[in-house]
C-alpha cells in the first residue's frame, strides 16, 4: 500500500476518558492499523500499556486532549515483521486523552535469503544528506554503512537480512552481482560479485527503484517486480534456478537480461519502453507481448531455446525500432521478413526457415542464416553489408546467381561470404560473379559441380589446380605466402571435399583414376603444390592450370606417374621436381619452352630437376636461355 508522506490513519486512533476505553477503529487489517489497550486502566495509572498492530514502516505516537486541539508527539516505533509492537505511553494528569499513530512513508524494505559465509550487497539511494539505510543481519545485529554493507557470518547456511531505507532517501539501485554481461557494460552500476542470494522478497514494491542486479546468483524463488514503477534494468544473467520472474505492466522498464535461467514462462506485455530483450537458454515455450510492448525493442535475443512453439514472426509486427535480431536455434520456420527499417544484424541460423525477404534494410551489417531450409533469399542494395552466410541451405542456381550478383554489385564493403552446401551450384553466371567478389579480397565460400568434368570449360576452374591420381590413398599439399588468409577446398573425384587443409590425404577405398582439384581464394597466395616433400610417389599421373595459381615458385612432382603437365605462363616458377616420371619427349621439352617464354630473368635459387633421357635438342634453345637467366639444369 503507498501511503502519503505524512498520514493520519483513522483506525489508528484511540480514546481514553478516566479509566474507560473508547476505541474509534474497527479490527485491524493489512492496510488498517490498531491500537488496542493491553492493561486495565485505573485513575492512578502513570502510564498506559498499548500495542500498534500495522503493516511494517514507521509510525509516530501522538496524543490530543481533544481532537480539535493540537497534537502532542509522544514517541517513535517502528513495526518489522512480526506487524505489531508494544509501547508505554505516559497518561499521568489527563484524564480525556486521544491516541493516534501517523505513519511515515513505508520504508523501502527487501529480505533476502543469503546462502554463504559472509554477504556484501552494494545499494544506491537518492536523496540529499546522509542516507537513512538500515541493514539487520540474521543474527539480530544491524548495520548502516552505505552504499557497501559487509556481514561476516563465518560459515554458510540460510539465512535472512533485511534491508529498510527511509525518506527521503528511496532505493534506487540493488546489485547483488554484476559484470557487465550480456551488453551491460553502459550501465551505472559497479562491478560486484555474486554474493549468493537464494531467494529475495519485496514486502511493498520499491517504486522508485531504478536498476535491479543479481546475476549469478543461485535464487529459486519468484522475483515479483509488480509495481516498481519505475524499473529501467533487470539484470538476472545466468540465474540458472531461476524459474519464474514476473516483470509485466512495467512503464519504465528499458532493458532485461534472464538469459541461461529456468525460466518456465516470460509475460513482457505491459512494457512500452522495453529496448533490450535477452532471455537465451531457458525453459519456456512462448513470450508473451502485448499491452503496447514492442515498438521500442531494439534487440531481440533468443537463441538457443530450442523448445519454442510460438513462431515470432506472428507477433514481431509492431517491432518497429529492431536493430538486432539473435534467434538462432529457435525452432523457427516459414517466410521471414521484418518491419523495421534499422535492421543490422539477422543471426537466425539453425532453424527450418524457407524464405527471407531483406529488401530494403540498408543498414544491414551481418546476415547469418545457415543450417536452414531457406529456397529464397531476397535481398536489395547493402552498402555496409560485411558478411553474408546462408550455407546449408536448398537454395537453387537461380537464386544463388542472384545473389552473388548482387553482392558483387550492390555491397562494396562485403568481407566473407559462403553460400556452400545448398541444393544446386550457381551458373557460369554467378561463377562471373563470384570471381569478381575474390579479386577484390572477399573471403568467399561457393561449391562448384563435383563431376569436375571441366566446367566452365577450364579443369577445375580458373581459381584452381586439378590433378588425376590413380592411387587409392593419396596425399597432396599447397603452401601458402606467410600471412596471407585463404579459402582452400579439395574436391576429390568422388565428390568428397575437404576443406581449409594444406596437407590434405583421400582414401578412395580402391585404387582407380580420379580426378581432383584444389581451389585456392585468393589464388595468388599460393606457393608450393604437389606432394609432401618427405612422402613422393602419391599416384599423380596429370596436372592441369598450374598458371591459375601465379605466386606459384615450387612444383614438387618427384616419381610420380606424371605424363600430362604445362608450366605455360608460370612465370613465378624456381624449383621445379619433376623428375622419374614417364612424360613423353614431346612433353618434357614443351616444358623448357614454355618455362623459357615465361620466366623474363634473372633469377637465383632456381632449379629444374627433369628426366635426363626424356630431353631432347627440340628444347636445347629453351634450355640454354634458361640457364642463362639463372636456372640450375639437375637431369635425374
Amino acid at each position: 500500500m503507498r501511503h502519503p508522506k505524512l498520514l493520519l490513519i483513522p483506525t489508528a486512533l484511540l480514546c481514553l476518558v478516566g479509566s474507560q476505553e473508547y476505541s474509534l477503529s474497527q479490527s485491524a487489517t493489512a492496510d488498517s492499523p490498531e491500537i488496542i489497550i493491553n492493561s486495565p486502566l485505573d485513575s492512578g495509572s502513570a502510564c498506559a500499556s498499548l500495542t500498534l498492530i500495522a503493516p511494517p514502516g514507521d509510525y509516530l505516537i501522538q496524543t490530543s486532549s481533544s481532537m480539535l486541539d493540537s497534537w502532542r508527539n509522544e514517541t517513535n516505533v517502528t513495526v518489522v515483521n512480526g506487524n505489531s509492537v508494544n509501547l508505554m505511553l505516559p497518561i499521568e494528569g489527563r484524564s480525556t486523552l486521544f491516541i493516534r499513530a501517523e505513519a511515515y512513508w513505508p520504508p523501502n524494505e527487501v529480505i533476502f535469503q543469503t546462502l554463504g559465509d559472509s554477504f556484501e550487497p552494494e545499494i544506491l539511494c537518492e536523496g540529499d544528506g546522509s542516507p537513512l539505510v538500515r541493514w539487520t543481519w540474521s543474527d539480530g545485529t544491524t548495520s548502516i554503512d552505505y552504499p557497501v554493507a559487509f556481514k561476516d557470518f563465518g560459515s554458510p547456511a540460510p539465512r535472512l537480512e533485511h534491508l529498510a531505507t527511509y525518506e527521503p532517501n528511496v532505493l534506487t539501485a540493488i546489485n547483488l552481482g554484476f559484470d557487465g554481461a550480456d551488453g551491460g557494460d553502459l550501465l551505472p552500476l559497479n562491478q560486484r560479485p555474486p554474493q549468493n542470494v537464494g531467494a529475495v522478497s519485496f514486502p511493498y514494491p520499491l517504486t522508485r527503484l531504478k536498476y535491479w542486479a543479481s546475476s549469478y546468483n543461485p535464487i529459486t524463488n519468484t522475483l515479483d517486480f509488480t509495481g516498481f514503477a519505475s524499473l529501467e534494468s533487470i539484470e538476472l544473467f545466468k540465474c540458472t534456478p531461476l524459474q519464474q520472474v514476473k516483470v509485466s505492466n512495467l512503464q519504465s522498464l528499458q532493458r532485461i537480461v534472464v538469459e541461461d535461467c529456468n525460466l518456465q514462462e516470460l509475460d513482457l506485455s505491459g512494457n512500452p519502453s522495453l529496448g533490450d530483450v535477452r532471455c537465451a537458454e531457458n525453459a519456456f515455450t512462448n513470450i508473451v507481448l502485448g499491452g503496447g510492448t514492442g515498438p521500442n525493442i531494439w534487440h531481440w535475443c533468443t537463441r538457443d531455446n530450442p523448445q519454442l512453439t510460438q513462431q515470432f514472426q506472428e507477433v514481431m509486427t509492431n517491432f518497429f525500432s529492431l536493430r538486432e535480431f539473435w534467434s538462432w536455434n529457435n525452432n523457427q520456420g516459414g517466410s521471414l521478413s521484418f518491419v523495421s527499417s534499422n535492421l543490422n544484424t539477422v543471426w537466425a541460423y539453425e532453424n527450418d526457415y524457407t524464405s527471407l525477404d531483406l529488401t530494403g534494410h540498408r543498414n544491414l551489417q551481418s546476415v547469418l542464416m545457415s543450417d536452414n531450409s531457406l529456397t529464397n533469399i531476397l535481398i536489395g542494395e547493402s552498402p555496409v553489408l560485411r558478411e553474408f552466410d546462408a550455407h546449408d541451405n536448398q537454395l537453387t542456381t537461380g537464386v544463388l546467381d542472384s545473389l552473388l550478383a548482387l553482392l558483387d554489385t550492390s555491397a562494396p564493403r562485403l568481407t566473407f561470404v559462403n553460400l556452400s552446401q545448398n541444393s544446386e551450384p550457381p551458373s557460369a553466371t554467378g561463377f562471373a560473379h563470384y570471381s569478381n567478389l575474390v579479386a577484390r579480397g572477399v573471403v568467399a565460400f561457393v561449391d562448384w559441380p563435383e563431376s569436375n568434368d571441366g566446367r566452365l570449360n577450364v579443369p577445375g576452374g580458373p581459381q584452381a589446380i586439378t590433378f588425376v591420381t590413380g592411387s587409392r590413398h593419396p596425399h597432396l599439399e599447397i603452401r601458402t605466402q606467410s600471412g596471407t588468409p585463404v579459402n582452400i577446398t579439395w574436391h576429390w573425384g568422388d565428390g568428397t571435399i575437404t576443406r581449409g587443409a594444406l596437407v590434405a590425404d583421400h582414401d578412395f577405398g580402391t585404387a582407380g583414376v580420379y580426378t581432383n582439384y584444389v581451389e585456392v581464394s585468393p589464388p595468388g597466395a599460393v606457393t608450393y603444390f604437389g606432394a609432401p616433400r618427405t612422402a613422393p610417389g602419391q599416384g599423380i599421373t596429370a596436372v592441369y592450370g598450374a598458371a591459375n595459381f601465379p605466386s606459384l615458385n615450387f612444383l614438387y612432382l618427384y616419381q610420380e606417374n606424371v605424363t600430362e603437365l604445362s608450366l605455360a605462363g608460370c612465370a613465378n616458377l624456381r624449383q621445379l621436381h619433376l623428375a622419374a616420371n614417364p612424360v613423353s619427349e614431346a612433353v618434357c621439352d614443351q616444358w623448357f619452352i614454355d618455362l623459357d617464354a615465361a620466366v623474363t630473368g634473372p633469377v637465383t635459387a632456381a632449379d629444374f630437376w627433369y628426366p635426363a633421357n626424356k630431353r631432347t635438342s627440340a628444347s636445347d634453345a629453351a634450355w640454354t636461355s634458361l640457364v642463362q637467366k639463372g636456372f640450375v639444369m639437375r637431369p635425374f
